[in-house]
């Protein structure tokens, strides 16, 4: 099923762009990385290897690359940090906001397709995050609920107080493909039964970065995805949110 179309005053849009950018930025520096981990790696056995034989001491040239390799790849990481960063050490912007006034917002500015529609049960609850973050987190999900709709239909959404947290419950929800689970797909990569995996990472984010989780029931069990926040505030945020 096709998206709705992007709509000029989105009040979210402006967060959903630094969101969208973070994410593909911190994707491509993870995998970058990785890559020249693997290099050194390798460089590292080989060298060990090389330098048992006669090669390392006949010929020069053969130390001289391997040391190439260490001080390239040493520099290909510094010119990441300088081009997209090390990874955000910013504060959140921690503050008392009402849940349900943030899950209104999330559902009044989803972008779906004719013919979805939402019930929601809402409780509120006082929950110490950014009142824009988490209207972004859950229409994230809810977009990607819809998505998976193959027609028109109904999703879901409950939120309560538990002991655990302010939980949002939204489904229908669709799991990845079998095999996968959510870490393993890259942002921007879409789930072969619907829903996009950039929206379910942004989502992820922000949970990680108030302290909260992402979880995800299976078809089994109902098919839903739940995003826990806490109650209380959280001192020392892992990961810092997208800036304005």
């Amino acid at each position: 099923m096709a998206r709705a179309t992007l709509k000029p005053d989105d009040p979210l849009l402006h967060k959903e762009r630094q969101a969208i950018a973070d994410e593909l930025t911190s994707n491509m520096r993870h995998d970058v990385r990785n890559r020249l981990s693997a290099i050194r790696n390798a460089a590292f056995y080989l060298k060990r290897r090389v330098s048992q034989t006669e090669l390392w001491s006949s010929d020069a040239r053969v130390q001289q690359f391997f040391a190439l390799i260490d001080e390239s790849v040493a520099h290909a990481d510094k010119l990441l940090v300088a081009k997209f960063g090390a990874p955000s050490e910013q504060g959140a912007k921690v503050a008392p906001v009402r849940g349900a006034t943030a899950l209104a917002l999330a559902v009044a500015s989803a972008r779906v397709a004719p013919g979805i529609r939402f019930e929601a049960s809402v409780e509120d609850a006082e929950v110490y995050v950014d009142a824009e973050e988490l209207a972004l987190a859950v229409r994230c999900l809810l977009e990607s609920a819809a998505y998976s709709l193959s027609r028109p239909g109904v999703v879901r959404m409950n939120a309560a107080a538990e002991t655990a947290g302010y939980r949002i419950e939204i489904g229908p929800w669709t799991e990845a493909s079998p095999g996968s689970t959510r870490d393993e797909i890259s942002p921007g990569q879409r789930w072969e039964e619907g829903g996009d995996a950039l929206g379910v990472h942004i989502a992820a984010r922000v949970a990680r970065c108030y302290g909260g989780s992402l979880d995800e029931a299976p078809a089994s069990e109902g098919g839903s995805v739940s995003l826990t926040l806490p109650l209380e505030p959280r001192e020392s945020p892992d990961i810092a949110p997208p800036a304005s």
